[in-house]
């Protein structure tokens, strides 16, 4: 991850309250924990799989949360529809 990057996330992390800083770093804990215990060749496919998610956020590639719930209710719609 480029440094920038990471830096800003960092950032984002720090606007949250305690609480959820605080449960922030024990998901983060248990995941490295976890991948402690994955064998290289699942680590470095876990690894390829994020670095390309955060390729495809950088190019553009990607939803806000207001477009993902404005799909599904469409979706949700036009079963509604069929069923009726």
């Amino acid at each position: 991850m480029a440094q920038e990057t990471l830096k800003s996330l960092i950032a984002v992390m720090l606007t949250l309250s305690v609480q959820e800083q605080e449960q922030v770093i024990a998901e983060l804990q248990a995941n490295v924990r976890q991948m402690n215990h994955v064998d290289e060749s699942t680590r470095q496919q876990l690894i390829a799989t994020a670095e390309e998610g955060i390729a495809e956020i950088e190019r553009g590639e990607c939803y806000s949360n207001d477009e993902v719930l404005e799909r599904m209710n469409q979706r949700l719609e036009r079963k509604y529809v069929v069923a009726v």
